[in-house]
């Protein structure tokens, strides 16, 4: 994957799966391979998590993610990726849910976007946690309410719950990126 034809079809995108999916089929090249690739030389704050019966594997972050992802710790319950490892199937849309489901050290008042992909036949998840820039920074950023996470008003009610943690006594709610 040459650097300048990559850093091309990079311009003026938001981080996805999707978008990671297309750019491993152009280039013919698998899909880690080519999320690593991506996180190596996007613009955005992201990071990649490799997940294996329920524990991180492996994690790799863009230049401008400063956050830590902890190798070796249990899948957060309150990622998208821990519903792969409970459940057997995952949703596959980018969704807000609260940054310390990846992110160590984050307020619980904090949040970031995931998308992952299960695979199956190897009972592990590719999860793309992203982080985005503050409104004005990127033109393809979408405005998103402001969401906090101790106000159960303030969640969508026609979206699933998540992560009612024992510790918080709070729910979460997912919010999705469309």
């Amino acid at each position: 994957m040459p650097e300048a034809m990559f850093r091309e079809r990079l311009e003026r995108t938001v981080p996805s799966l999707e978008l990671i999916e297309k750019l491993a089929a152009d280039f013919q090249t698998t899909l880690t391979a080519t999320a690593i690739r991506y996180t190596d030389l996007c613009e955005e704050r992201c990071a990649l998590a490799f997940s294996f019966d329920g524990k991180v594997m492996w994690t790799r972050r863009s230049p401008d993610f400063q956050s830590w992802i902890t190798p070796g710790k249990k899948v957060s319950p309150c990622s998208i990726a821990v519903d792969f490892f409970r459940t057997g199937s995952l949703s596959d849309r980018m969704e807000t849910i609260r940054r310390d489901a990846w992110v160590e050290n984050a307020s619980e008042r904090e949040t970031i976007k995931e998308q992952s992909r299960a695979f199956r036949s190897s009972n592990s998840v590719l999860s793309l946690p992203w982080i985005p820039y503050e409104l004005g920074w990127k033109d393809a950023i979408a405005t998103e309410p402001s969401i906090d996470f101790t106000k159960p008003e303030s969640f969508n009610s026609k979206t699933p719950s998540r992560c009612a943690a024992a510790s918080k006594i709070m729910t979460v709610s997912r919010w999705n990126l469309n």
